[in-house]
């Protein structure tokens, strides 16, 4: 593509991305989106200029998330998520962007491992750990125990996926792994099995019978963290042993 061609679809996109966060983000009457110079009202110009200079830190996070979901530029995106990151840590914020939600993990190996984890080509596993970030990231109203149950569906779905059962749950997976080829220590094996019956008991997490105050961000971090790598951990031993996880997929779709 040409110079001139590139810079071309640039500005496309942002007119574009700038009529979607009119539309959709401020909710503002579309028949007026473009009118006014840059500094009066009807410009896009204008109200992202005042949306940041006066609103709370939490809903200028809350608009980078949506230049994010709203733009098609996805090159772009990619540069914007990496100088945000940098910003955020130059600034020595608690917060970094991962997977398109503004999540209060900095560490980079527990990064590195969810996005890892949101890598592999499987939709169920991928809805279920994107939906446990996004209610852990919530600045208003997070959402902690369902962030959980999301994270632990997710580990779910790789078992269903390996085992080639839409129907098995965890508990009963992680006793069948084996023979499917999957050694696990018997150990680390028990610590599993302790951590879903938290969360699944009768008094667990995933029955509500918990108190939500029992259940906080420090959990729900850890869970998350946890479930992408014990994701990422289950499809490389399935992987090692040959079984061939896309067919498995496409079998219980």
């Amino acid at each position: 593509m040409r110079h001139n061609e590139y810079f071309s679809q640039v500005n496309n996109d942002c007119l574009n991305l700038c009529y979607s966060l009119y539309d959709r983000y401020f909710k503002l009457p579309t028949q007026f989106f473009g009118d006014g110079h840059r500094d009066e009202p009807g410009s896009i110009y204008y109200y992202l200029n005042n949306y940041v200079n006066d609103s709370d830190w939490f809903n200028v996070y809350a608009l980078i998330e949506a230049i994010i979901k709203f733009s098609k530029f996805r090159e772009g995106v990619d540069g914007f998520i990496k100088d945000c990151n940098l910003l955020l840590e130059e600034e020595l914020c608690g917060y970094r962007i991962i997977s398109g939600f503004i999540t209060p993990i900095t560490t980079p190996k527990e990064i590195e491992e969810i996005e890892e984890a949101l890598l592999h080509p499987f939709d169920t596993v991928n809805k279920h750990l994107n939906t446990a970030l996004e209610l852990f990231s919530d600045r208003v109203t997070p959402n902690y125990p369902n962030s959980v149950k999301e994270a632990i569906s997710a580990v779910e779905c790789v078992c269903m996926i390996i085992l080639a059962n839409k129907t098995v749950t965890l508990g009963k997976a992680l006793k069948k792994l084996e023979d499917a080829g999957i050694s696990i220590h018997g150990a680390f094996k028990r610590g599993l099995s302790n951590i879903y019956g938290w969360t699944s008991s009768d008094a667990g997490i995933r029955h509500a019978r918990v108190d939500d105050s029992e259940i906080g961000s420090d959990e729900a971090k850890f869970m998350i963290v946890l479930c992408s790598a014990f994701i990422n951990f289950l499809i490389t031993k399935a992987e090692k042993v040959g079984i061939d996880l896309m067919v498995n997929y496409k079998a219980i779709r």
